[in-house]
């Protein structure tokens, strides 16, 4: 060989095309002997440097072994350098013997979110004599550090094998491209898209039970579907509202989002042991297991756990026993109703100064209390989004004890012989239907001069569909809600306008702390007590600003919208200027008051129509 010979492409071609690691290393040292005789020992090596690294990918490709898994019972998959059998995962290095895992462990499928679009891994593991299975983000197992995490779920990995197991992963997902499936899932139940309803389809994979678990296993068929059927169509004729109006909501929960409606809350009332519990856990097991600790939400949550589990239900009810318990926890209680009805969580931000994604929901809230939800200090928009039923004073069952037993241990069916009769409806009739229950509430308030809130009406209409699609598809008993009773559950405008609520309060407060109001000395006022304003006449009183202010807030409105929503209706005096508080003696002393009617009849259809100010 001459000079030209030793630097030419064509024979770093020929070595680097000697099949034998030792033949080659042989060769190379022979040639690299003749180019220090030639004199060019140094541009060889620059040379061959190069060419190795432009092909080192290629070379590594030839030179490494090819091995396969051999793990019991699974698929066969390319594993690359990694040998991987029941007794683990291991590769040889310059270094030694490397282990990935001390267990089999491999990616079972690949998951596509419908909703975020992003991936996980279905990871399959041998652990304690079984295989077990989880769902990771893909970004789980692409971090020595995060990784780290599985080993909260079994899986053998600590901070030195953590570096291996991430790149046996990836070697073996790369490798097995098209042997490795893919699936869409979701991380929401109920409506997923095109007519998908979770957890009935078997193409798609729910991904999320890593952090919803419990309740997504509880959301199963199990015992027998002839006897929950019996004892529920038992109860049914009865014929109690209440155990109606919950089993028509526990159904209408799925209704909500193909009749594009916001959600709503069906609340039943009363004293303990009325049965309350145990009308839950029957609408419960329509869908799911009623047993403590399963499905049924722990009154004892936050908001924000809340906000998750909706999430998470989409268009399964949502149900809470002992509302009450929420209800004394959170400062105001409206807020919590609006954020249940809402369809919709907070925005969060994330620590990168993005936005989370935002929780969103189509169904049904099922509750119980002791006493009535809405309040007289409850914001009136709120009162709206709630349909109550009180328990009457007889109990709803008779043996409850043996009703919640066999609920128990049968349940699940319903919801999902409902789903598929569901679907074979047309939408058209779905939402036919529910008209005309619409146009027959609105009507019967027409004839019956009971102005209804459409808010209250809508809902109404989706129950009673709800309860008609129920006796169709499931019950089949001929019994049904009684629409001239739901109408009475209804509240009028005057009940929910929050003008009327608040002036009532402030009549209330008046009429207990008249002796604030009568013309007499202050000396005889009891000690401690001020003076709030004073009676005018018969008809008119007047209270100083700042109590007025004061009394109004109680009642959960705010002064100024109620000073415009009563200048509106006429039952103010306005000073010359225009102002809803006026000047008034008091003795000596001169003060800003509102003057305002006694005895107003609340009837002001003639006066003033549409929506409040602040509703």
């Amino acid at each position: 060989m001459n000079e030209s010979d030793i630097l030419s492409e064509d024979l770093l071609y020929e070595l680097f095309e000697i099949e034998s690691a030792f033949d080659r290393e042989q060769t190379l040292q022979q040639v690299q002997k003749r180019a220090e005789e030639l004199k060019v020992k140094t541009a060889f090596n620059k040379l061959y440097k190069a060419f190795k690294q432009d092909h080192q990918k290629e070379l590594a490709v030839q030179d490494q072994p090819s091995y396969v898994t051999q793990f019991t019972d699974k698929p066969v998959l390319r594993s690359g350098v990694w040998r991987a059998d029941m007794n683990g995962i291991w590769t040889l290095t310059d270094k030694g013997r490397i282990y990935a895992c001390s267990h089999p462990i491999y990616p079972k499928s690949i998951l596509n979110n419908m909703e975020t679009k992003t991936c996980k891994v279905e990871l399959e593991f041998w652990v304690r004599n079984k295989w077990s299975s989880i769902k990771v983000d893909r970004k789980v197992i692409a971090s020595r550090q995060s990784i780290i995490a599985l080993a909260s779920h079994g899986i053998r990995v600590t901070s030195e094998n953590a570096g291996a197991l991430v790149q046996y992963l990836s070697d073996i997902e790369a490798l097995n491209e098209d042997d490795i499936g893919e699936q869409n899932s979701t991380s929401r139940l109920g409506w997923v898209g095109d007519g998908l309803f979770l957890p009935y389809e078997a193409n798609v994979v729910f991904d999320n039970e890593n952090n919803v678990g419990t309740l997504y296993n509880s959301i199963v068929r199990s015992g027998d579907y002839n006897k929950w059927l019996d004892c529920v169509k038992a109860e049914r004729k009865n014929k109690r509202k209440e155990l109606l109006l919950f089993i028509a909501a526990a159904f209408a929960s799925v209704l909500v989002e193909p009749l594009g409606v916001l959600p709503f809350i069906v609340d039943m009332w009363g004293g303990t042991g009325k049965g309350k519990t145990v009308t839950l856990m029957i609408a419960t097991s329509i869908w799911a297991n009623p047993n403590e600790g399963e499905y049924i939400t722990d009154a004892k949550t936050t908001p924000t756990a809340m906000e998750i589990r909706l999430d998470v239900l989409n268009s399964l009810p949502l149900t809470i026993d002992d509302l009450a318990q929420i209800k004394n926890k959170v400062e105001d209680f409206s807020q919590l109703i609006y954020l249940l009805c809402s369809g919709s969580g907070k925005g969060r931000a994330t620590k990168e100064a993005g936005l989370r994604q935002t929780y969103s929901w189509k169904n049904c809230i099922l509750t119980t209390t002791e006493h009535s939800m809405t309040s007289e200090t409850m914001q009136g928009g709120a009162i709206n989004r709630v349909i109550e039923v009180e328990c009457e004073n007889k109990d709803i069952y008779k043996k409850p004890t043996e009703v919640a037993d066999l609920i128990r241990r049968n349940y699940g069916f319903a919801g999902y012989h409902f789903i598929q009769a569901l679907k074979d409806l047309p939408e058209k009739e779905l939402t036919e239907i529910q008209k005309g229950y619409y146009d027959r509430l609105n009507k019967m308030a027409e004839e019956l001069n009971d102005e209804k809130e459409q808010k209250q009406i809508i809902p109404m209409s989706i129950l009673l569909t709800a309860d008609e699609l129920a006796e169709r598809f499931i019950f089949q008993d001929g019994i049904r809600l009684d629409i001239n009773s739901c109408f009475k559950l209804l509240k009028s405008k005057n009940d929910i306008s929050e003008g009327v609520r608040a002036y009532n309060y402030l009549m209330d407060t008046i009429g207990s702390n008249s002796y604030r109001f009568e013309e007499t000395a202050d000396s005889d006022l009891p000690e401690r007590f001020e003076r709030w304003g004073k009676y005018l006449d018969d008809e008119k009183v007047a209270i100083i600003g700042k109590y007025f202010d004061k009394i109004i807030e109680d009642a959960g409105s705010q002064s100024k919208a109620f000073l415009s929503w009563a200048k509106t209706v006429g039952i103010i005096e306005i000073d010359p200027n225009g102002k809803s508080k006026k000047v008034v003696s008091y003795g000596t002393q001169k003060l800003r008051s509102v003057v305002i009617k006694r005895n107003w009849n609340m009837d002001f259809e003639d006066d003033y129509s549409g929506e409040l100010p602040f509703d």
